[in-house]
């Protein structure tokens, strides 16, 4: 009876050590540098950057109005854009059509082309 209490208890033992170890997922990564006496000790950090290509969206309309000091472009339906300081905007006059290639930035439409 004795012998079996003990084998039970370090079969729990056992799968209670085996649990933790497979819950134990993690991973650290530490960069460090070599000491140096002038130099501060090296601190460690991990960074991760995630850059994906900004979404190309479109939008037809007519122009109601466009403010040149602003680069604010109002179209009949409503819509408003920021256009790109970079965009050659020198021919956006009320009631002409256009087709505008914009992107976010946050929550503004930015025009980045037009024809």
């Amino acid at each position: 009876m004795r012998s079996r209490l003990l084998g039970v208890l370090v079969s729990s033992s056992m799968l209670a050590a085996g649990a933790v170890f497979a819950a134990d997922t993690s991973t650290t990564t530490t960069t460090t540098a070599p000491n140096d006496s002038a130099m501060p000790p090296a601190s460690s950090s991990t960074t991760t950057t995630t850059t994906t290509a900004p979404a190309t969206l479109t939008h037809t309309g007519v122009i109601k109005s466009y403010d040149e000091d602003s680069h604010m472009l109002i179209l009949k339906d409503g819509a408003r854009f920021i256009v790109d300081p970079g965009v050659k905007a020198n021919d956006l006059d009320r009631g002409k059509a256009v087709s505008l290639t914009y992107r976010m930035d946050g929550d503004q439409k930015v025009v980045t082309e037009y024809r």
